[in-house]
């Protein structure tokens, strides 16, 4: 009983602390989403779990879902914005530096996903594994248009922001049945995000 009920009072102090820090709370999105769109970096960042955890501070108001929205689709949309630049910038010189000279495997996937889906690989792979931290920086060293790649960049973050929300949403929303039921149900989710994403990205990352 002891633990459900530190879990509640934490929890609460949590909405409290989000609710009393607006701006912190949103730059706070906004790092961990352009973290998560980094070259790399992305590849150890569990940004679905921090996710699905703000849609259930979404559902206890403690932050609006257009503000959060905006918050994380503008730091995936900065965080591909560098990569993309970094692929431009430094082309096949990129291939031999650290530590993209330790991560030949996966860029040789992600120029493969890149030749198979064109631009389109820019939205898809924002939703698809360690890939989505490698796509844009493929995208830059192939010469993809600048133009193009902010387009479907936009489009491909705005759609992914509201995406991985949803889930924590919804397991908020279950609050009026019982607290209780809410912190198993998004203990479970969170515990399959993060093996689902320990076990990926590791294994491409070693």
């Amino acid at each position: 009983m002891q633990p459900a009920t530190n879990l509640s009072s934490g929890f609460d102090q949590t909405v409290t602390w989000v609710i009393d820090h607006p701006i912190i709370s949103g730059i706070t999105i906004f790092l961990v989403a352009l973290l998560e769109s980094l070259v790399i970096i992305g590849v150890l960042v569990p940004g679905a779990l921090f996710m699905v955890l703000l849609g259930v501070l979404i559902s206890k108001g403690a932050i609006s879902l257009s503000a959060a929205i905006a918050w994380a689709a503008s730091g995936a949309i900065v965080g591909d914005a560098i990569s993309f630049w970094i692929g431009r910038h430094y082309k096949d010189r990129l291939r031999k530096i650290w530590p993209f000279s330790r991560s030949q495997t996966l860029l040789a996937k992600g120029e493969a996903f890149f030749n198979r889906h064109g631009g389109k690989s820019i939205f898809f792979g924002r939703f698809v594994g360690p890939i989505r931290a490698i796509i844009p920086t493929i995208a830059g060293i192939l010469g993809m248009s600048a133009k193009k790649f902010a387009v479907v960049n936009i489009l491909s973050a705005l759609a992914w922001a509201p995406t991985y929300i949803l889930p924590g949403l919804i397991v908020g929303a279950t609050s009026g049945i019982s607290f209780r039921l809410v912190i198993i149900l998004l203990i479970i989710i969170s515990l399959l995000l993060f093996t689902h994403w320990l076990v990926r990205n590791l294994f491409s990352f070693f």
